[in-house]
C-alpha cells in the first residue's frame, strides 16, 4: 500500500491516509493522513475530500480549507451524500448559515434519500434554529424510518411530541 501510494496512485494514497487517520495498525498520524488524502484529492477523489474537510475542520480548525474540501468533494461528485451533509453541519455550526445548512441537508437527502443522518441533522436545525416543530417532526420520522436504530431522533421526536405539539 505505501509503495502503490509513494507510486502516486489515487486509491492507495486514500487508503494510506485512512489507515493513519484511524489508526489502523499504526499510530495516528493526522499530518501524515492530511498529506496522503491531500494528494488523493489530485486525483478527484471526493471521499479523500470529504475525509481531509473532516480533518481539517476537527483537527486543525481550519474551517475555510475544510469547507473547501467539502465543497470540492461535492463538485468531484454532485451525488456524494456524505459531502452534501458535511457542508451542512459545517454551515450550521462554524457559518450560522441556516439557509445554506438547510439547502446542504436537503441536498444529501436528494442524493441518498435513505441517508438518515441527513434527516436528524436536518431536524435538529429546523427545531433549534427555525423553531419549526412541524418541519423537525417531519424530518426524525424519516430519519427513524431510515434508520430505526438512530435513538436521537426517537428522543427527538418523543420530546417534540410530548412537549411541543399541545394538538396532539
Amino acid at each position: 500500500l505505501t509503495e502503490a501510494a509513494a507510486q502516486g496512485h489515487m486509491v492507495a494514497q486514500y487508503n494510506l491516509g485512512l489507515v493513519y487517520h484511524e489508526a489502523q495498525g499504526v499510530a495516528r498520524n493526522v499530518d501524515r493522513a492530511i498529506e496522503l488524502y491531500t494528494q488523493a484529492v489530485r486525483g478527484g477523489c471526493a471521499l479523500a475530500y470529504v475525509n481531509l474537510g473532516t480533518l481539517l475542520e476537527g483537527e486543525r480548525r481550519d474551517v475555510d480549507g475544510a469547507e473547501k474540501a467539502y465543497r470540492a468533494a461535492i463538485e468531484a461528485d454532485p451525488g456524494h451524500a456524505n459531502a452534501h451533509n458535511h457542508l451542512g453541519r459545517l454551515l450550521q455550526n462554524e457559518r450560522q448559515d441556516v439557509d445554506g445548512a438547510i439547502e446542504a441537508y436537503r441536498a444529501a437527502i436528494k442524493a441518498d434519500p435513505g441517508y438518515a443522518q441527513a434527516y436528524y441533522d436536518l431536524g435538529v436545525l429546523l427545531q433549534c434554529e427555525r423553531q419549526d416543530v412541524d418541519g423537525a417532526i417531519e424530518a426524525y420520522r424519516a430519519a427513524i424510518e431510515a434508520n430505526p436504530g438512530l435513538a436521537q431522533a426517537h428522543n427527538n421526536l418523543g420530546y417534540l411530541l410530548e412537549h411541543e405539539r399541545k394538538d396532539m
